[in-house]
């Protein structure tokens, strides 16, 4: 677990004062376990999350930086702001991509299909979806497979109903 004063928090991306205990950044990424990559969270009153890819990119680490836009994207998505989904997940999977990480590819892959259905973009989230589903099939993920062929009957389904 790292944390991240408040000094260095205000210092990276917070150049004006904050008050106390505004927010508290806190990153595990339990890389030696099972090759997961694991949680990266930043609040800041329920609202800074969108910061910490900020964080990552200044500190140089594309890989985190794409697994953290991934989370973002999630939390867009849960928070019904569909268009930033999209374009956090679209994010994240072209840096997935571009650091080699094929897994996290298909899982911010899958979460823009999922943004996309709800934006009624059923075209594109099908794609999305079936473009996760080879991803998680190559890295032998069945599960991942699974969930992603789901969602894509989802989608199908909403489309066609």
């Amino acid at each position: 677990m790292i944390s991240l004063c408040q000094h260095c928090a205000r210092k990276w991306i917070f150049p004006t004062p904050l008050p106390s205990s505004a927010f508290l950044v806190v990153v595990d990424p339990c890389s030696a376990v099972a090759g997961v990559h694991g949680t990266a969270a930043l609040t800041q009153r329920g609202r800074g999350r969108r910061f910490l890819p900020a964080i990552f990119r200044k500190a140089g680490d594309r890989h985190a930086e794409g697994i953290s836009l991934g989370s973002l994207g999630e939390a867009f998505c849960g928070a019904r702001r569909f268009d930033e989904a999209i374009t956090a997940c679209q994010d994240a999977a072209a840096i997935c991509r571009e650091t080699g990480d094929r897994h996290a590819e298909g899982s911010a892959l899958d979460s823009l299909g999922i943004a996309l259905r709800e934006a009624e973009r059923y075209e594109e989230a099908i794609c999305a979806h079936q473009d996760a589903a080879v991803i998680y099939r190559d890295t032998g993920d069945r599960h991942g497979e699974k969930t992603a062929l789901e969602h894509l009957a989802s989608v199908e389904a909403v489309r066609d109903a």
